[in-house]
């Protein structure tokens, strides 16, 4: 089982697998891997993602009169969770324009009216960001229009404390979750890094436009949002990733 919650404003993902053995994160929801997914709501294998908000983020930034421009489907499904819409209440459409692909979602919790939201993603960021591999929210440096900086360095923080030292003792269930668990935590850190301009040391005061987000920036140490000490952590959120993928590729867990 693996649940979703909001707490004090951020974000907790409460992972179990088969055995019972439990990890916690901040993030979003909809693991992937290859060959077990756990996706869009989807079981395969033995986990289950699901969701449940007891504060949200405000409609801000609509959705529902223009779309919003995404740069991916992972980006849209953090975006819509943040506000309390659960995967299991979506129903997604996609059309394809000349430049963009047109995603929209009719989405629902319980108690409330059913609201629709649409997304534009780019014909080329769909084709970067989708197939098997691990976890992209983007594939180029623009930062997103729809998740800040400190939104998406809660969650890669909250992943990667939660994230075991190695794979070593865990069963297959345990160890997909676990690599699934460190590559979204190095996923959301490269997205906290695009924030920083081209050739610029300090993350910019309008990088943090969302509530949550900055409360995560007034928590941190002004040092902790600089490009060299981001950049330090997220190598070692994929330093830590990529060694748990080799190990599941050599145990068999992952094939291609």
């Amino acid at each position: 089982v693996l649940a979703c919650s909001m707490q004090n404003g951020a974000a907790v993902v409460r992972l179990a697998n088969s055995a019972d053995k439990v990890f916690r994160a901040s993030g979003d929801q909809g693991l992937y891997a290859q060959p077990m997914m756990v996706q869009d709501g989807k079981v395969m294998g033995r986990a289950r993602v699901e969701l449940e908000a007891d504060e949200a983020e405000p409609d801000d930034a609509d959705g529902t009169t223009q779309p919003l421009r995404a740069r991916s489907l992972a980006e849209c499904s953090v975006y819509l969770n943040l506000r309390n819409y659960p995967v299991q209440g979506r129903k997604q459409s996609i059309t394809t324009e000349e430049a963009d692909v047109v995603v929209q979602y009719e989405c629902r919790n319980e108690g409330a009216a059913t609201r629709t939201f649409t997304f534009r993603i780019s014909k080329a960021d769909m084709a970067a960001t989708s197939g098997d591999g691990p976890i992209q929210y983007s594939a180029g440096d623009t930062p997103s229009e729809l998740i800040d900086a400190g939104q998406f360095f809660s969650f890669a923080e909250g992943f990667a404390k939660q994230t075991p030292a190695s794979l070593d003792g865990l069963d297959r269930d345990e160890g997909i979750v676990a690599l699934n668990v460190i590559e979204r935590a190095a996923a959301f850190m490269d997205e906290v890094i695009k924030f920083i301009p081209a050739g610029q040391e300090t993350m910019p005061d309008d990088a943090f436009f969302t509530a949550m987000g900055k409360r995560a920036r007034d928590e941190q140490p002004a040092g902790r949002w600089s490009r060299t000490r981001l950049s330090a952590i997220a190598g070692a959120y994929r330093k830590l990733a990529d060694s748990f993928r080799n190990h599941a590729h050599q145990r068999g867990w992952l094939y291609g």
